[in-house]
């Protein structure tokens, strides 16, 4: 018990931890913490937040209920539209309708409450979708708890010889042979002598930085030695381990995910931790036991059939491009691999081979939209590479800066399961630019991350990316089949001359986050960035209700966005608004009005058909912008004009009324005037992805009936926006089968709780007041009928009563409500 004359006694719940505990003192009967000012930076105050982090104050349990949009729900930024100034961008922003709105009001700060005190020895009250309850949903995928045994992170010992410096800021020390590091955290490593290998990467001595994400949502990835091919036999390497203010640490103010996944300062003194300063952001682990939050953490260590070819695939020589397939069942270290292999050839000096100088970046395509590398899920994307990858996908969200997206296409699906057809012409048009850009580049190197789906229509997709993309290898990360994929991918790989590996898989033994968790990071860090700062990306820990929307036109002369998509299922149009308010959505850019043709394509071209037009164009000496320049586009220059002439401007948004009232398949709402496309039979094919990409990705916020304008949260720069627009391009909403972004119904609400929780202010009724979507539920309530989702399990074993499968859909319940 913590006593002072300004210090008022509340009662703390005995967490199971602390009751257990108290049974050891029986002279404690009660645990009393003393609430103080947080304003006052005394000793006092300094020791009760880390007792808090011992010991959390944990009010009384209270559901949340999250509730869908709907058409009376309040929206996201109604209670801030009255008092948000729109700043209006003059200039071609302003002629195309484009405006960014800039947020007035002040942080919901509470005034007793340091931001700063918020650091990552919080422990957060719930741990599922609904987080602040503590309760899990009866659909939320639990993560199996094992009791995870001691493991060995390093191989290093601390002392005066080995460690050189010791500051506030960095650890400098000395590293010899057979040494190990293992760091958790975020940092900047700097190699000053020597060479030491990180991920697959050799580092040699040079000053740059080189920036490190290592959370314990993921393998801790190891420092070693490595001996220097240009300098003398066992010379010593010294390397610096620097901190950095990466504000992705910020995000766990809005989302228990980011909680508990970087370092944190010891909770008793003299723990094994060789930097006693609390100001760094990494720390150094012997062992998961030197862990204050005893955590199940593990190395980032492959095995030597792993090592062993990816020194193979690096070095290989061959007339042709290194082109790897790397596939494999679900959760086998697909991405891991691609990773360590393209950290590999990216730090390869610059040699010649056949006479060809090899280019000094990696071409990347990234076929999974469920957990893609550098984009949010839901996409998938060709990219060039020019950086080596030290972090966890939530930590790089999009390309890097310093390397190039070439071509993006939104699935609007976690899985390529939801619509295998559009799946596979997403993959054949990256394919086809991928051909395209070896004719300007022929030494490019590519590696192709497949998803993990290797049966039935993915495994279609992988033979024919086998037979038609001339690889050099192909790669699989399972020894224990499937036989069927297996059989099929060997038979391919033979016919086409590839070399076939199989690796044995290294799936994770502890995961503390399910599949959806890491989903919903990346997701949520992807919302979250900010401007790029030199090499590294930022991220701005304020609550996306808060954030400056981006204001485009859906209607009127200064139009921007062409029409709203539904993908799936057939849609009411009066529901249009209530699916799109507080969902996420891709924006698409359409370079050719022939993609907004709705006729049913699937299976129109194969890959034989657009190998050979690609083909065709290279003889005509036709490069990418020429094509698309060429396709479909010619009709609007003819009516446009010169696009910087105020004249042709006006005729460009004549036009384009004129195309949206000529459409056939272009509709609008009754109530809100919302454009939206549609079939014959009311439902809605995907856009051809050979005549569109993605921009990224928005959600929508608000949609004001009024001046017929969608309110949009998203890090595309306005930039782009306005120069698709001024190149005479269509954009296009695509609103798929993404996950729901609880995550950002609930970051206002619990910041907020958060600090009351801090401030001492125990009595919490009424503090989701004015937050939409969410209800303050208190004890247990049934759900009534028809507010739950019917889920449809396919895929099942035919009864034998049932030869034809008729009756084996079975339908489940979830508890999310329907939207």
């Amino acid at each position: 018990m913590i006593t002072g004359d300004a210090a008022r006694s509340v009662n703390v719940p005995l967490s199971a931890f602390a009751a257990r505990k108290a049974k050891k003192a029986p002279s404690e009967d009660a645990l009393n913490i003393s609430v103080l000012n947080r304003s006052d930076n005394s000793s006092l105050c300094r020791r009760l937040d880390e007792l808090e982090e011992d010991q959390p104050t944990r009010p009384k349990k209270r559901k949340r209920e999250v509730r869908a949009p709907s058409c009376s729900t309040q929206s996201l930024s109604q209670r801030e539209l009255d008092t948000t100034p729109t700043i209006t961008v003059s200039g071609p922003v302003e002629a195309a309708g484009l405006q960014r709105c800039v947020s007035s009001s002040p942080s919901t700060t509470h005034p007793s409450v340091d931001a700063s005190a918020l650091d990552d020895g919080e422990l957060y009250v719930g741990g599922s979708d609904v987080g602040g309850s503590g309760e899990i949903s009866s659909d939320a995928e639990v993560v199996p708890c094992k009791i995870a045994p001691v493991r060995q992170l390093s191989i290093f010992s601390p002392g005066e010889r080995n460690i050189l410096g010791d500051t506030k800021e960095g650890w400098t020390l000395r590293l010899k042979e057979h040494d190990t590091l293992a760091i958790v955290g975020q940092y900047d490593l700097w190699v000053r002598r020597g060479a030491v290998n990180i991920m697959g990467a050799t580092l040699h001595a040079s000053p740059k930085l080189h920036r490190v994400y290592a959370p314990s949502t993921h393998s801790l990835p190891v420092i070693r030695y490595a001996r220097n091919p240009y300098g003398p036999a066992n010379q010593p390497v010294e390397i610096t381990i620097l901190s950095c203010r990466s504000q992705l640490r910020l995000l766990r103010r809005l989302s228990w995910r980011f909680a508990k996944i970087w370092n944190r300062k010891p909770s008793k003194t003299g723990a094994s931790v060789p930097c006693p300063n609390l100001l760094r952001s990494f720390g150094y682990l012997a062992s998961s036991a030197d862990d204050p939050l005893k955590r199940p953490l593990h190395c980032l260590d492959i095995g030597p059939d792993w090592q062993s070819l990816i020194t193979q695939l690096a070095v290989a020589e061959s007339p042709k491009p290194l082109a790897v397939m790397v596939c494999g069942p679900k959760s086998s270290g697909k991405s891991t691999f691609s990773r360590y292999l393209v950290n590999s050839i990216l730090v390869k000096t610059t040699t010649r081979v056949q006479g060809v100088a090899q280019d000094g970046s990696v071409a990347v395509l990234d076929l999974d939209p469920g957990q893609p590398e550098f984009s949010p899920p839901g996409e998938i994307s060709l990219l060039c590479l020019r950086s080596c990858n030290f972090g966890t996908p939530y930590a790089h969200p999009v390309v890097p800066p310093g390397s190039r997206l070439i071509r993006a296409h939104h699935v609007g699906a976690i899985s390529p399961k939801e619509d295998p057809d559009h799946y596979l012409q997403c993959v054949l048009d990256l394919v086809v630019r991928y051909r395209r850009m070896l004719a300007s580049r022929p030494s490019c190197r590519l590696i192709v991350n497949c998803s993990g789906w290797v049966l039935g229509s993915g495994l279609e997709v992988l033979v024919q990316l086998i037979n038609h993309m001339a690889l050099t290898a192909v790669v699989y990360m399972s020894t224990t089949g499937p036989a069927e994929a297996v059989d099929a991918l060997l038979e391919a790989s033979k016919d086409s001359k590839t070399p076939f590996h199989a690796l044995s898989s290294q799936p994770t033994e502890h995961a503390t986050r399910t599949a959806a968790d890491l989903r919903a990071m990346q997701t949520l860090s992807y919302f979250h960035l900010d401007e790029p700062e030199g090499e590294n990306l930022r991220w701005n820990a304020r609550p996306l209700a808060e954030a400056p929307p981006l204001v485009v036109k859906y209607a009127g002369v200064k139009q921007v966005i062409f029409g709203v998509m539904v993908l799936g299922e057939l849609l009411d149009p009066n529901c249009l608004a209530t699916v799109l308010d507080g969902s996420v959505v891709g924006v698409v850019a359409i370079e050719d009005d022939s993609a907004l043709m709705l006729e049913d394509r699937r299976n129109r071209n194969s890959f034989d058909e657009r190998i050979l037009d690609d083909d065709i164009e290279e003889r005509l000496g036709l490069s990418n912008d020429t094509v698309q320049d060429q396709s479909g586009m010619e009709q609007l220059a003819a009516t446009t004009g010169d696009p910087t002439d105020p004249q042709s401007e006006q005729d460009h948004e004549g036009a384009l009324q004129h195309s949206r009232r000529e459409h056939l398949n272009i509709h609008r709402t009754t109530v809100e005037n919302l454009p939206y496309f549609t079939a014959a039979n009311g439902a809605c094919t995907p856009l051809d992805p050979s005549k569109c990409r993605s921009l990224g990705q928005a959600l929508v916020r608000y949609i004001d009936r009024e001046t017929q304008a969608l309110h949009l949260i998203t890090p595309i720069s306005l930039d782009t926006i306005s120069c698709v627009h001024q190149k005479k391009e269509k954009i296009v909403l695509v609103r798929g089968k993404l996950d729901t972004p609880i995550w950002a119904y609930q970051e206002d609400s619990q910041r907020m709780r958060k600090r009351m929780e801090i401030a001492g202010e125990l009595d919490l009724s009424g503090w989701d007041e004015g937050y939409p979507w969410l209800k303050e539920v208190t004890g247990k309530t049934n759900t009534q009928k028809g507010g739950k989702v019917w889920r449809v399990r396919r895929n099942l074993k035919t009864h034998a009563s049932d030869p034809d499968g008729v009756g084996s859909a079975r339908s489940e319940t979830g508890s999310r409500n329907t939207k």
